[in-house]
């Protein structure tokens, strides 16, 4: 059995979705299968106007593999994929994987222009020789569990509702990379995060948690330019509390738990490292009312 999306975040939606298809194949004795694209296509085709993505491929392979969906395709999308017909892509899919069953997404659309929709799948199946069933819609508190829900409420900076949907901490995670060591200078050691195409909270100071595979940290997040420096481009420097310890090239993840305040230029580096300390005060006052989750 299998099932075919984009998957971004991963959310609540995405494992219901993959809890229906793993206790059908298990009902049938088959292995349970995840066709995920990447880019997005959207990302290939109309790149300027392509969502930002919610977790990179790396973290998408992750939490599907937290499902425990028996295996996963990446599907690397091209040009030549993208003018395929929904016939043939489909069959195209199906000389690849041979599936049986196709358990779908409520609103997955396939091949030219997304022209292809769940009835088209079900006649295609029928002339192909494999079944075709749909999940429904799953919503939280009125709102429809989708990728872009998720993106809104983090624009937004509302981590309630971000969690709500995805069933975990919103987080950006990458590899910890070099600063100019302006906040050692400061007296605050920081890592330094690119953000690439991520989809990221509003420039401003949060509170977090900071966690590699063995262990966790408080910290507070900043996301800006730093203006106090003239800096120039969009950065995600987290300054961990009460540990000075060097990352470098480390796989980091940061969980964004509230929002402090918002960025400003200071007139020196001593208002600047006085307005940290108050921040950092700040940030253990709300971690401590919000515990690390794991």
């Amino acid at each position: 059995m299998a099932t075919i999306g984009n998957f971004d975040g991963v959310h609540l939606g995405h494992q219901h979705l993959i809890h229906e298809l793993k206790t059908a194949a298990k009902t049938r004795q088959t292995t349970s299968l995840v066709i995920t694209f990447h880019p997005h296509p959207r990302a290939l085709l109309t790149p300027d106007k392509a969502p930002k993505r919610l977790i990179s491929l790396h973290d998408r392979l992750y939490q599907l593999q937290q499902t425990g969906v028996d295996a996963v395709l990446v599907l690397p999308f091209t040009h030549a994929i993208a003018k395929l017909s929904p016939q043939a892509f489909i069959e195209s899919l199906y000389a690849s994987c041979r599936m049986q069953h196709m358990h779908i997404g409520h609103d997955f659309a396939f091949g030219k222009n997304r022209s292809g929709h769940w009835q088209e799948l079900q006649r295609i199946g029928q002339h192909i020789g494999f079944e075709v069933s749909q999940a429904k819609a799953l919503s939280s508190t009125d709102t429809i569990i989708s990728s872009s829900a998720i993106r809104q409420a983090v624009l937004q900076a509302d981590f309630d509702k971000a969690q709500q949907l995805l069933g975990r901490r919103y987080s950006i995670c990458g590899h910890v990379g070099t600063g100019d060591q302006r906040g050692r200078d400061l007296g605050f050691r920081t890592t330094n995060m690119a953000l690439h195409q991520r989809c990221h909270p509003p420039i401003g100071i949060y509170a977090v948690w900071a966690h590699t595979t063995q262990q966790h940290w408080a910290g507070a997040a900043y996301i800006g330019s730093r203006p106090t420096f003239a800096g120039q481009g969009l950065r995600l420097e987290t300054t961990l509390l009460d540990a000075n310890i060097n990352l470098y090239r480390q796989r980091l993840n940061i969980e964004f738990v509230q929002y402090i305040r918002a960025d400003k230029k200071f007139e020196d580096s001593q208002a600047l490292s006085q307005q940290i300390v108050h921040d950092c005060q700040q940030v253990r006052d709300v971690l401590q009312q919000n515990p690390f989750q794991g």
